[in-house]
């Protein structure tokens, strides 16, 4: 399954954090699958600024828990209020900031959902 990430930093994308995410992923291990910056692509009828997002490779299982573990532990380090969105296939979203009680459950509780679909 391949998951979006986008960030955004007082309601505006924020691809320094992006790539942030992206670089704090890639120390982790296990490291979670293949990984990619693709660049926002807006449409002529979009409003605002256009979001670069992070797709991640997931699998499942013991992946899913990594990875929302990572993210939690990056998104509450931030010295800035980030908000994420993770988009899963099909396009259900869940956003989340450091404000978010247990994070990485409900992401890893968001992502194995959609594993079994």
């Amino acid at each position: 399954m391949e998951i979006e990430i986008t960030t955004a930093v007082g309601g505006i994308p924020d691809e320094g954090e992006l790539r942030a995410l992206r670089d704090w992923l890639m120390l982790e291990s296990p490291r979670p699958g293949a990984m990619s910056i693709r660049p926002a692509t807006a449409g002529a009828e979009d409003m605002g600024a256009a979001a670069d997002a992070l797709t991640v490779a997931v699998g499942s299982g013991g992946a899913i828990t990594v990875l929302a573990g990572a993210i939690r532990t990056w998104i509450q380090t931030r010295r800035q209020t980030v908000r994420m969105v993770i988009r899963r296939p099909g396009g259900v979203e869940l956003e989340i900031d450091a404000g978010v009680k247990d994070p990485d459950a409900m992401i890893e509780k968001f992502l194995k959902v959609a594993s079994k679909e």
